[in-house]
């Protein structure tokens, strides 16, 4: 099954009555998995303010460190949404980024220059409008692109793709909690004049949570 014998060696490290859950980057390193990037579907979550969320893990050079990535769309008005992407900070690097995402020909969501700092996680907002959300779930992929400029070189630039299964039948479930909750015309003002971030569960609670598993969890 092409699984490193490195494996066999931590398992032997591991006492009968303890356990150690796998990190994404010892399923890469130990040949378990050795996709670059993972990814989960579109979902709905309503604990506390209903959010559709995704997350995803794409590998960082050798494999070595994977960093962690999420979506989250909000539903403001009827006709208006709010998208943030989240991704892990590069704390030692010295990098302005700028983020871009692309659905087929349709206009991008128009996610703002710089980032915002939640924690170890920065974070890109975008205000969409209903049918702007429709556009992308009627594509199968969408593209993501990164313009990074840093101190002294040249800018770079990378593209990665993200699955949009689920985010369809999740809008229509967001779209309809929307439309028919007491207050959402007073909570969208409220949100616009706050500024582009909404009251969110920081990041790395979310991350840190149990159910999306990033260790030993392997997306289909």
């Amino acid at each position: 099954m092409g699984i490193d014998r490195e494996l066999v060696d931590l398992i032997k490290t591991v006492k009968f009555e303890s356990k150690h859950i796998l990190t994404r980057s010892e399923i890469y390193r130990f040949g378990i998995d050795t996709r670059s990037m993972i990814e989960t579907g579109w979902n709905v979550e309503t604990a506390q303010r209903a959010v559709i969320r995704k997350f995803a893990m794409m590998k960082q050079g050798d494999g070595r460190s994977f960093r962690a990535m999420e979506w989250r769309l909000y539903c403001e008005s009827r006709d208006r949404a709010r998208l943030m992407f989240l991704r892990e900070f590069e704390a030692d690097a010295a990098v302005t980024s700028t983020i871009a995402m692309t659905a087929g020909s349709d206009k991008p969501p128009a996610f703002g220059r710089y980032p915002a700092r939640l924690g170890a996680f920065e974070a890109w907002t975008a205000v969409m409008t209903a049918n702007e959300v429709k556009a992308l779930f009627a594509v199968p992929r969408l593209q993501i692109g990164e313009s990074a400029s840093v101190v002294e070189g040249p800018p770079s630039q990378s593209m990665f793709e993200i699955e949009t299964g689920g985010l369809e039948t999740a809008w229509m479930q967001l779209a309809a909690t929307c439309a028919t909750a007491p207050g959402v015309a007073a909570r969208a003002a409220a949100s616009a004049a706050s500024g582009p971030i909404p009251h969110i569960v920081p990041p790395s609670e979310s991350f840190a949570a149990p159910s999306p598993g990033w260790g030993a969890f392997v997306p289909k």
